[in-house]
């Protein structure tokens, strides 16, 4: 997906639309699901992409008009565990080991810097949990 050139804030509500729009094509591109609410806790300004990625593992994206850090994406993925396996991880050694919680392996942030970064970035991260790259799989049980 081309990313140049795609000055939009989330202080804008057209931009906002059309982040949105991004954010979900990448989504549909990789194969990855995701749902979409506007006026997200109640704030009309705000709308959010619930990502479901494979094995649990998600992450809520809001695109706030009222933000007071206005286009820096905080993305914190963590693992749904209900009806999921509780066993898989991510893997530090692909996310980094400063993004990764190391204590139980189920969580990970990343910081974007603007909207193209932050595209690149879920780009990247769609990829790795598509091919596996992103996960460490428990080891197989040999008792």
């Amino acid at each position: 997906m081309k990313t140049q050139n795609l000055e939009l804030s989330e202080k804008r509500k057209k931009d906002r639309a059309q982040m949105v729009w991004h954010v979900t094509a990448l989504c549909d591109e990789h194969r990855i699901e995701y749902e979409v609410e506007d006026g997200w806790l109640g704030n009309p300004r705000c709308t959010v992409v619930h990502i479901r990625a494979p094995h649990g593992l998600a992450l809520s994206l809001d695109f706030d008009g009222a933000s007071i850090q206005p286009d820096t994406f905080v993305l914190s993925w963590h693992f749904d565990s209900r009806g999921h396996d509780n066993e898989i991880r991510l893997d530090p050694d692909y996310w980094g080991r400063d993004h990764v919680n190391l204590c139980h392996g189920r969580k990970a942030t990343d910081v974007c810097h603007g909207f193209e970064q932050l595209l690149y970035c879920l780009g990247l991260r769609f990829k790795a949990i598509n091919n596996g790259k992103a996960y460490l799989h428990p080891e197989p049980c040999t008792s």
